[in-house]
């Protein structure tokens, strides 16, 4: 391997162990954590593969909207951003006055196991702005 990358392969490695810890600490918890559709949470999403979107922080967090409730412990679940986007498949929104895009493209179910902190709830007008272009986005 070239010099110049071993480094940045160390690096990756000893984040993906990090993230290990954080999964396997993450799957041995109780969760008596309740949810529900439109919320906004902070969750373990950890660190991923490519252009799939990855946590921040210690923890490897990143604001999650639980678009459909599948079961007590299941979600399908959106990522969002703050950063500025352009693209058939962001949805702008705004929570407790701060503008966040939703990623269709980051579509995920998720186990309730990963949720962290409740951040709010998206007024009903909203929620049903990110549905429907959810619903467009992926029957196109």
């Amino acid at each position: 391997m070239p010099e110049q990358f071993s480094s940045i392969v160390g690096i990756l490695s000893a984040d993906f162990d990090w993230w290990s810890q954080i999964k396997r600490r993450t799957q041995a918890q109780e969760s008596s954590v309740l949810f529900k559709t439109g919320e906004i949470w902070w969750c373990r999403v950890g660190l991923n593969i490519g252009e799939e979107v990855f946590g921040k922080g210690l923890e490897l967090l990143r604001p999650i909207l639980i678009l459909r409730k599948l079961s007590g412990n299941l979600f399908l679940g959106l990522a969002l951003t703050t950063k500025e986007k352009k693209g058939s498949w962001y949805v702008e929104t705004t929570l407790l006055g701060k503008k966040r895009l939703v990623m269709l493209h980051q579509a995920r179910t998720l186990d309730k196991k990963r949720l962290f902190k409740r951040i709010g709830t998206l007024d009903s007008e909203q929620f049903f702005k990110v549905r429907t272009r959810f619903i467009e986005f992926y029957s196109s």
